[in-house]
């Protein structure tokens, strides 16, 4: 019990700095994101890669000029990724920062355990697909910084944060504490367990009287 009180403190503390970045960013018109590193090879962006299946992945499907590389502009020009297990277990996606364009991310993963998808795909802020099937269990995913994401699928979960934008949710094993501020309760499916989610407080009633979300613990944020 005192692990999940810890729990929510932590992420009431995590959102009120949420509110004021994303107020900052707002009132400036800026992306706060650092800018991306120099690559190591200028001419190809899979240089900043270190898992080799991925690699692979990245140079058969996005090299179009054959030339052993992928350039900016080719990784500009991606806009799905589907990585399953015919490809090997991928276990690093560092360096998919360097597809600004990309929409759609669906694939099979074995991360490394202190992976955080979050981090690693906040570049990517034109994602609106998003399925992860990983082979561990997450303790924490924050989505909040992919302002168009729509559709997200996702195995378990300890604490999820999602953007206004969501639409639909495939949730596989389940999410203890799920923070959705979408105005509109998101299609919800697979849905084994969602201990508690918190929504904008003008939107809890309606959170609670829409199937299947009334039979979740909702309270606002």
């Amino acid at each position: 019990m005192k692990k999940f009180w810890l729990v929510l403190l932590v992420m009431g503390l995590v959102s009120t700095g949420c509110s004021k970045d994303e107020n900052a960013e707002n009132d400036n018109g800026k992306d706060e994101l650092p800018d991306l590193p120099a690559l190591p090879d200028p001419d190809d962006v899979c240089s900043a890669m270190d898992d080799i299946c991925f690699l692979s992945y990245c140079y058969t499907n996005f090299d179009s000029d054959q030339n052993g590389k992928v350039s900016v502009a080719e990784a500009d020009a991606v806009r799905e990724m589907r990585i399953f297990l015919s490809w090997g277990m991928v276990g690093s996606l560092n360096g998919i920062e360097y597809f600004p364009n990309l929409e759609i991310l669906d694939g099979d993963f074995f991360s490394a355990a202190d992976t955080d998808y979050g981090a690693v795909l906040r570049y990517n802020r034109k994602l609106k697909y998003l399925a992860i099937d990983d082979r561990r269990s997450l303790s924490v995913l924050d989505l909040s910084r992919l302002p168009e994401l729509e559709y997200l699928s996702v195995n378990e979960v300890g604490m999820l944060s999602l953007p206004a934008s969501v639409r639909e949710l495939a949730l596989w094993d389940g999410v203890n504490v799920l923070k959705c501020p979408a105005v509109t309760p998101p299609a919800l499916f697979y849905n084994n367990k969602v201990s508690t989610v918190y929504v904008p407080e003008d939107r809890v009633a309606v959170y609670r009287a829409t199937a299947p979300w009334s039979q979740f613990d909702i309270r606002f944020f």
